[in-house]
């Protein structure tokens, strides 16, 4: 579908071409690229959006040391062709050791990765991407799910 051809190489290539680790840019550029990965963006949340400042999907260390899991909490509405993607590359906030202040951040997180959970919206216009409604509950996902 059109809309994954547009949201995997421009919005979440383009993230991972600027900000990924070069193991991240390994496994899922050449693939954005020519089409055979695909990879949704959730980043609206009821309450905020795409307010990246009301965000509040969070993320935070289990364990210490900088290979331990993170697990990612919140919801995010109106993500498309998530049902199709690889993997959705999921805006958060984690945070910040120093200040205490939440910062934003971004992590991939695969299809099928356990506590990642999605409802069909019911929308009004047809297209062929659905749009869902993604819930996130505790999603343990590795230390290099991290982008950057």
């Amino acid at each position: 579908p059109l809309l994954m051809m547009i949201v995997s190489p421009a919005i979440c290539g383009t993230v991972i071409a600027r900000f990924g680790t070069d193991e991240q840019k390994r496994k899922w550029l050449p693939g954005l690229a020519d089409g055979s990965l695909t990879m949704a963006f959730g980043i609206t949340e009821p309450d905020a959006g795409s307010n990246s400042h009301r965000i509040t999907t969070t993320a935070r260390r289990d364990g210490t040391g900088p290979d331990a899991d993170w697990l990612l909490t919140g919801r995010k509405v109106f993500v498309s062709g998530v049902d199709m993607a690889d993997a959705t590359l999921i805006v958060g906030r984690t945070e910040d050791a120093r200040s205490g202040n939440l910062k934003p951040c971004l992590f991939i997180v695969p299809r099928e990765t356990p506590g990642f959970g999605r409802n069909q919206i019911d929308m009004e216009l047809h297209a062929p991407e659905k749009q869902f409604e993604l819930v996130l509950d505790d999603v343990r996902l590795p230390a290099d799910a991290l982008v950057g």
